[in-house]
Protein backbone atom coordinates (compact mmCIF):
# COMPACT_ATOMS: atom_id res chain seq x y z
CA UNK A 1 0.00 0.00 0.00
CA UNK A 2 1.43 3.37 -1.03
CA UNK A 3 2.52 5.75 1.71
CA UNK A 4 2.63 9.47 0.96
CA UNK A 5 4.21 12.33 2.89
CA UNK A 6 2.03 15.41 3.21
CA UNK A 7 3.17 18.72 4.62
CA UNK A 8 1.35 19.73 7.80
CA UNK A 9 3.11 23.03 8.55
CA UNK A 10 4.95 24.83 5.78
CA UNK A 11 7.92 27.15 5.72
CA UNK A 12 5.59 30.12 5.48
CA UNK A 13 4.07 29.15 8.82
CA UNK A 14 0.59 28.30 7.60
CA UNK A 15 -1.15 25.06 8.48
CA UNK A 16 -0.93 22.92 5.36
CA UNK A 17 -3.26 20.19 3.98
CA UNK A 18 -1.81 17.49 6.24
CA UNK A 19 -2.54 19.39 9.46
CA UNK A 20 -5.82 17.64 10.30
CA UNK A 21 -4.17 14.21 10.11
CA UNK A 22 -1.09 15.49 12.00
CA UNK A 23 -3.28 16.77 14.84
CA UNK A 24 -5.50 13.69 15.15
CA UNK A 25 -2.80 11.00 14.95
CA UNK A 26 -2.33 10.80 18.75
CA UNK A 27 -6.01 9.92 19.07
CA UNK A 28 -5.28 6.80 17.00
CA UNK A 29 -1.99 5.95 18.73
CA UNK A 30 -3.42 6.25 22.26
CA UNK A 31 -7.03 5.27 21.54
CA UNK A 32 -7.00 2.43 24.09
CA UNK A 33 -4.56 3.99 26.57
CA UNK A 34 -6.29 5.45 29.65
CA UNK A 35 -2.95 6.79 30.92
CA UNK A 36 -2.44 9.16 27.98
CA UNK A 37 -2.62 12.87 28.82
CA UNK A 38 -3.75 14.72 25.68
CA UNK A 39 -2.10 18.09 24.98
CA UNK A 40 -3.95 21.06 23.56
CA UNK A 41 -4.23 20.96 19.76
CA UNK A 42 -4.62 24.73 19.73
CA UNK A 43 -1.37 25.23 21.66
CA UNK A 44 0.38 22.76 19.34
CA UNK A 45 -0.73 24.62 16.21
CA UNK A 46 0.17 27.97 17.72
CA UNK A 47 3.71 26.94 18.63
CA UNK A 48 4.47 25.21 15.33
CA UNK A 49 3.22 28.21 13.37
CA UNK A 50 5.27 30.55 15.56
CA UNK A 51 8.47 28.55 15.07
CA UNK A 52 7.91 28.30 11.33
CA UNK A 53 7.61 32.09 11.11
CA UNK A 54 10.10 32.86 13.88
CA UNK A 55 11.97 35.42 11.82
CA UNK A 56 15.65 35.54 11.14
CA UNK A 57 17.10 32.17 10.20
CA UNK A 58 14.92 29.91 12.37
CA UNK A 59 13.04 27.35 10.29
CA UNK A 60 10.50 24.57 10.84
CA UNK A 61 8.55 22.19 8.66
CA UNK A 62 6.18 19.36 9.66
CA UNK A 63 4.85 16.33 7.81
CA UNK A 64 2.46 13.45 8.22
CA UNK A 65 2.89 10.03 6.57
CA UNK A 66 -0.40 8.47 5.52
CA UNK A 67 -2.00 5.89 3.27
CA UNK A 68 -5.57 5.44 2.06
CA UNK A 69 -6.68 4.39 5.55
CA UNK A 70 -5.40 7.50 7.31
CA UNK A 71 -2.34 8.92 9.11
CA UNK A 72 0.50 6.60 10.14
CA UNK A 73 3.27 8.81 11.53
CA UNK A 74 4.11 12.46 12.06
CA UNK A 75 7.15 14.62 12.87
CA UNK A 76 8.53 18.13 12.51
CA UNK A 77 12.09 19.29 11.88
CA UNK A 78 13.45 22.49 13.42
CA UNK A 79 16.71 24.25 12.53
CA UNK A 80 18.60 27.33 13.70
CA UNK A 81 21.92 27.69 11.83
CA UNK A 82 23.96 29.17 14.67
CA UNK A 83 23.22 26.34 17.13
CA UNK A 84 26.18 24.04 17.81
CA UNK A 85 26.41 20.84 19.81
CA UNK A 86 29.36 20.15 22.17
CA UNK A 87 31.40 18.86 19.21
CA UNK A 88 30.83 22.11 17.32
CA UNK A 89 28.43 20.59 14.77
CA UNK A 90 25.38 22.41 13.41
CA UNK A 91 22.41 20.45 14.72
CA UNK A 92 18.74 20.15 13.98
CA UNK A 93 15.87 18.81 16.04
CA UNK A 94 13.27 16.22 15.01
CA UNK A 95 10.29 16.28 17.33
CA UNK A 96 6.53 16.26 17.75
CA UNK A 97 6.82 12.60 16.81
CA UNK A 98 3.94 10.13 17.01
CA UNK A 99 3.43 6.93 15.05
CA UNK A 100 1.47 3.75 14.67
CA UNK A 101 3.62 0.56 14.60
CA UNK A 102 4.59 1.03 10.94
CA UNK A 103 8.41 1.02 10.53
CA UNK A 104 8.08 1.71 6.79
CA UNK A 105 6.15 4.93 7.41
CA UNK A 106 8.50 6.02 10.20
CA UNK A 107 11.58 5.41 8.06
CA UNK A 108 10.11 7.42 5.18
CA UNK A 109 9.19 10.25 7.53
CA UNK A 110 12.52 10.43 9.36
CA UNK A 111 14.45 10.24 6.08
CA UNK A 112 12.48 13.25 4.87
CA UNK A 113 13.23 15.17 8.05
CA UNK A 114 16.94 14.34 7.76
CA UNK A 115 17.03 15.42 4.13
CA UNK A 116 15.29 18.70 5.01
CA UNK A 117 17.86 19.38 7.74
CA UNK A 118 20.74 18.46 5.42
CA UNK A 119 19.49 21.00 2.86
CA UNK A 120 19.87 23.69 5.53
CA UNK A 121 23.35 22.71 6.61
CA UNK A 122 22.72 20.53 9.65
CA UNK A 123 25.42 17.98 10.40
CA UNK A 124 23.58 15.93 13.04
CA UNK A 125 19.95 15.47 14.12
CA UNK A 126 18.77 14.99 17.70
CA UNK A 127 15.41 13.72 18.80
CA UNK A 128 12.77 13.34 19.82
CA UNK A 129 13.13 17.00 20.69
CA UNK A 130 10.28 19.48 20.26
CA UNK A 131 12.46 22.35 19.12
CA UNK A 132 14.61 22.76 22.23
CA UNK A 133 15.25 21.24 25.64
CA UNK A 134 12.93 23.71 27.37
CA UNK A 135 10.05 21.73 25.83
CA UNK A 136 9.25 18.03 25.55
CA UNK A 137 12.14 15.77 24.57
CA UNK A 138 13.51 12.22 25.10
CA UNK A 139 11.84 8.83 24.76
CA UNK A 140 10.50 7.02 27.80
CA UNK A 141 12.20 3.61 27.96
CA UNK A 142 10.08 2.26 30.82
CA UNK A 143 9.35 0.20 32.76
CA UNK A 144 5.73 1.13 32.19
CA UNK A 145 3.92 -0.69 35.02
CA UNK A 146 3.53 2.39 37.21
CA UNK A 147 1.40 5.34 36.04
CA UNK A 148 3.26 8.26 34.42
CA UNK A 149 3.73 11.43 36.42
CA UNK A 150 2.71 14.91 35.32
CA UNK A 151 4.83 16.33 32.45
CA UNK A 152 6.78 13.09 32.03
CA UNK A 153 7.71 12.07 28.47
CA UNK A 154 5.17 9.46 27.43
CA UNK A 155 5.18 7.19 24.40
CA UNK A 156 4.41 3.61 23.32
CA UNK A 157 7.24 1.17 24.16
CA UNK A 158 8.10 0.58 20.48
CA UNK A 159 9.12 4.18 19.67
CA UNK A 160 12.83 3.80 20.54
CA UNK A 161 13.13 0.71 18.34
CA UNK A 162 11.38 2.50 15.46
CA UNK A 163 14.08 5.18 15.61
CA UNK A 164 16.88 2.64 15.93
CA UNK A 165 15.62 0.95 12.76
CA UNK A 166 15.98 4.34 11.04
CA UNK A 167 19.62 4.66 12.04
CA UNK A 168 19.34 6.65 15.28
CA UNK A 169 21.27 5.71 18.41
CA UNK A 170 20.98 6.92 22.03
CA UNK A 171 23.43 9.68 22.99
CA UNK A 172 22.16 10.89 26.38
CA UNK A 173 20.50 8.95 29.20
CA UNK A 174 18.24 10.12 32.02
CA UNK A 175 16.26 8.57 34.85
CA UNK A 176 13.62 9.30 37.47
CA UNK A 177 13.42 8.03 41.06
CA UNK A 178 10.53 7.29 43.38
CA UNK A 179 10.71 8.07 47.11
CA UNK A 180 8.04 6.39 49.23
CA UNK A 181 9.49 7.54 52.57
CA UNK A 182 9.81 11.34 52.22
CA UNK A 183 10.10 11.77 55.97
CA UNK A 184 13.36 9.79 55.84
CA UNK A 185 14.81 12.12 53.19
CA UNK A 186 13.77 15.10 55.29
CA UNK A 187 15.68 13.70 58.24
CA UNK A 188 18.83 12.97 56.23
CA UNK A 189 18.86 16.39 54.54
CA UNK A 190 18.64 18.36 57.78
CA UNK A 191 22.40 18.50 58.62
CA UNK A 192 23.22 19.73 55.10
CA UNK A 193 20.45 22.34 55.24
CA UNK A 194 21.76 23.50 58.62
CA UNK A 195 25.22 23.91 57.11
CA UNK A 196 23.82 26.13 54.33
CA UNK A 197 21.96 28.25 56.87
CA UNK A 198 25.09 28.54 58.98
CA UNK A 199 26.90 29.86 55.89
CA UNK A 200 24.30 32.63 55.63
CA UNK A 201 21.95 31.21 53.00
CA UNK A 202 18.18 31.56 53.32
CA UNK A 203 15.35 29.73 51.57
CA UNK A 204 12.58 32.06 50.37
CA UNK A 205 9.18 30.65 49.26
CA UNK A 206 7.61 31.51 45.90
CA UNK A 207 5.19 34.45 46.09
CA UNK A 208 2.02 33.49 44.15
CA UNK A 209 0.56 37.02 44.22
CA UNK A 210 3.53 38.16 42.13
CA UNK A 211 3.46 35.20 39.73
CA UNK A 212 4.94 37.01 36.69
CA UNK A 213 7.74 38.53 38.74
CA UNK A 214 8.60 35.18 40.31
CA UNK A 215 8.64 33.48 36.91
CA UNK A 216 11.03 36.21 35.82
CA UNK A 217 13.34 35.25 38.69
CA UNK A 218 13.18 31.60 37.59
CA UNK A 219 14.03 32.69 34.05
CA UNK A 220 17.03 34.78 35.09
CA UNK A 221 18.43 31.96 37.22
CA UNK A 222 17.72 29.23 34.65
CA UNK A 223 19.57 31.06 31.87
CA UNK A 224 22.70 31.26 34.03
CA UNK A 225 22.51 27.84 35.71
CA UNK A 226 21.68 25.73 32.66
CA UNK A 227 23.71 27.59 30.00
CA UNK A 228 26.30 24.79 29.94
CA UNK A 229 23.76 21.98 29.59
CA UNK A 230 23.78 19.61 26.64
CA UNK A 231 22.08 21.22 23.60
CA UNK A 232 21.22 24.33 25.61
CA UNK A 233 19.68 27.15 23.60
CA UNK A 234 18.56 30.45 25.03
CA UNK A 235 14.87 31.15 25.59
CA UNK A 236 13.76 34.79 25.91
CA UNK A 237 11.53 35.86 28.77
CA UNK A 238 8.22 36.02 26.85
CA UNK A 239 8.21 32.38 25.62
CA UNK A 240 9.53 31.28 29.02
CA UNK A 241 6.56 32.98 30.67
CA UNK A 242 4.23 31.33 28.14
CA UNK A 243 5.79 27.96 28.94
CA UNK A 244 5.13 28.37 32.67
CA UNK A 245 1.72 30.04 32.30
CA UNK A 246 0.11 26.63 31.96
CA UNK A 247 1.51 25.57 35.31
CA UNK A 248 -0.18 28.40 37.22
CA UNK A 249 -3.23 26.37 38.37
CA UNK A 250 -0.91 23.49 39.27
CA UNK A 251 1.57 25.41 41.40
CA UNK A 252 1.59 24.98 45.15
CA UNK A 253 3.71 27.96 46.28
CA UNK A 254 5.03 25.98 49.25
CA UNK A 255 6.75 23.63 46.80
CA UNK A 256 8.65 26.30 44.85
CA UNK A 257 11.50 28.13 46.53
CA UNK A 258 14.50 30.38 45.94
CA UNK A 259 17.82 30.36 47.77
CA UNK A 260 19.05 33.79 48.85
CA UNK A 261 22.80 34.27 49.30
CA UNK A 262 24.33 36.14 52.27
CA UNK A 263 24.63 39.22 50.07
CA UNK A 264 20.89 39.17 49.28
CA UNK A 265 21.08 37.97 45.67
CA UNK A 266 19.34 34.87 44.31
CA UNK A 267 21.63 31.83 44.38
CA UNK A 268 19.34 29.04 43.16
CA UNK A 269 15.83 27.62 42.99
CA UNK A 270 13.78 24.46 43.25
CA UNK A 271 10.54 23.94 41.31
CA UNK A 272 8.22 21.12 42.39
CA UNK A 273 4.56 20.41 41.61
CA UNK A 274 1.84 18.21 43.07
CA UNK A 275 1.39 15.28 40.72
CA UNK A 276 -2.01 16.34 39.41
CA UNK A 277 -1.82 14.26 36.26
CA UNK A 278 -5.31 12.84 36.88
CA UNK A 279 -6.76 16.34 36.87
CA UNK A 280 -4.87 17.36 33.72
CA UNK A 281 -5.77 14.08 31.99
CA UNK A 282 -9.45 14.75 32.75
CA UNK A 283 -9.25 17.95 30.69
CA UNK A 284 -8.50 15.84 27.58
CA UNK A 285 -6.51 18.64 25.94
CA UNK A 286 -9.45 21.06 26.21
CA UNK A 287 -9.49 24.47 27.90
CA UNK A 288 -13.23 25.19 28.13
CA UNK A 289 -15.32 25.50 31.28
CA UNK A 290 -16.22 21.83 31.30
CA UNK A 291 -12.53 20.90 31.18
CA UNK A 292 -11.74 23.34 33.98
CA UNK A 293 -14.48 21.79 36.13
CA UNK A 294 -13.08 18.30 35.50
CA UNK A 295 -9.64 19.61 36.44
CA UNK A 296 -10.99 21.05 39.70
CA UNK A 297 -12.56 17.72 40.65
CA UNK A 298 -9.37 15.84 39.82
CA UNK A 299 -7.12 18.07 41.91
CA UNK A 300 -8.00 16.15 45.05
CA UNK A 301 -6.58 12.84 43.83
CA UNK A 302 -2.83 13.51 43.94
CA UNK A 303 -0.66 11.81 46.58
CA UNK A 304 2.84 12.57 45.26
CA UNK A 305 5.00 15.61 44.54
CA UNK A 306 7.17 15.87 41.42
CA UNK A 307 10.54 17.55 41.93
CA UNK A 308 10.89 18.86 38.39
CA UNK A 309 13.79 21.29 38.28
CA UNK A 310 16.48 22.56 40.61
CA UNK A 311 19.67 24.51 40.16
CA UNK A 312 22.29 26.54 41.97
CA UNK A 313 24.63 29.13 40.50
CA UNK A 314 28.15 27.79 40.19
CA UNK A 315 29.68 30.22 42.68
CA UNK A 316 27.32 28.96 45.43
CA UNK A 317 27.54 25.20 44.86
CA UNK A 318 29.97 24.42 47.68
CA UNK A 319 27.62 25.57 50.43
CA UNK A 320 24.92 22.83 50.43
CA UNK A 321 22.42 25.23 48.86
CA UNK A 322 20.67 22.54 46.80
CA UNK A 323 20.23 20.42 49.94
CA UNK A 324 18.75 23.42 51.78
CA UNK A 325 16.22 23.98 48.99
CA UNK A 326 15.31 20.30 48.91
CA UNK A 327 14.99 20.17 52.70
CA UNK A 328 12.60 23.13 52.63
CA UNK A 329 10.37 21.50 50.02
CA UNK A 330 10.42 18.15 51.83
CA UNK A 331 9.48 19.88 55.06
CA UNK A 332 6.49 21.44 53.32
CA UNK A 333 5.31 18.31 51.52
CA UNK A 334 5.66 16.05 54.56
CA UNK A 335 3.76 18.60 56.63
CA UNK A 336 1.03 18.72 53.99
CA UNK A 337 0.58 14.94 54.09
CA UNK A 338 2.10 13.94 50.75
CA UNK A 339 3.17 10.31 50.90
CA UNK A 340 5.65 10.10 48.01
CA UNK A 341 7.87 12.11 45.69
CA UNK A 342 9.24 11.66 42.21
CA UNK A 343 12.69 13.07 41.45
CA UNK A 344 12.18 13.67 37.76
CA UNK A 345 14.26 13.42 34.61
CA UNK A 346 17.79 13.52 36.02
CA UNK A 347 20.63 13.36 33.53
CA UNK A 348 22.91 10.37 34.16
CA UNK A 349 25.84 11.24 36.44
CA UNK A 350 24.31 14.59 37.46
CA UNK A 351 25.12 15.52 41.10
CA UNK A 352 21.41 16.09 41.81
CA UNK A 353 21.09 12.30 41.88
CA UNK A 354 22.36 12.46 45.47
CA UNK A 355 19.57 14.72 46.72
CA UNK A 356 17.39 11.72 47.61
CA UNK A 357 20.08 10.71 50.16
CA UNK A 358 20.01 7.16 48.81
CA UNK A 359 16.36 6.60 49.75
CA UNK A 360 14.93 6.61 46.22
CA UNK A 361 14.37 3.62 44.00
CA UNK A 362 14.54 3.57 40.18
CA UNK A 363 11.29 4.56 38.52
CA UNK A 364 11.98 4.92 34.79
CA UNK A 365 14.70 5.56 32.22
CA UNK A 366 14.77 7.86 29.19
CA UNK A 367 17.07 8.52 26.24
CA UNK A 368 17.76 11.16 23.62
CA UNK A 369 18.75 9.87 20.17
CA UNK A 370 20.94 11.18 17.38
CA UNK A 371 21.96 10.41 13.83
CA UNK A 372 24.74 12.04 11.85
CA UNK A 373 23.65 13.54 8.55
CA UNK A 374 25.53 12.49 5.45
CA UNK A 375 26.76 15.42 3.38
Amino acid sequence: MTIELVRAVGAEGRLAPGWADFARLPELVYARDPRYCAPSKHALAERLERLATGGGTEQLEAWVARDVDGPLARAAAHFIPDRRDPAGRRWGAIGWFEALPRPDAVRLLLDRALAWLAERGAEIAYGPLDGDTWHRYRFNLGPFERDPFLLEPYNPPDYPELWRESGFAPVEEYFSKRIDAPERVLELLRPKADAARAAGYEVVPFEPRAFEREIGRLHALSRRIFAGNFLYSDLPLAPFQALYAGTRPLVDPCLVAFARAPGGEDAGFLFALPDRIGAVRAMRGDSGWGAKFRFFLGRRTQVAVNVKSAGVLEEHRRHRVAAALMHHVYEELVGAGYRATNHCLIRAANPSDALDCGVGTPLRRYALYAREIAR
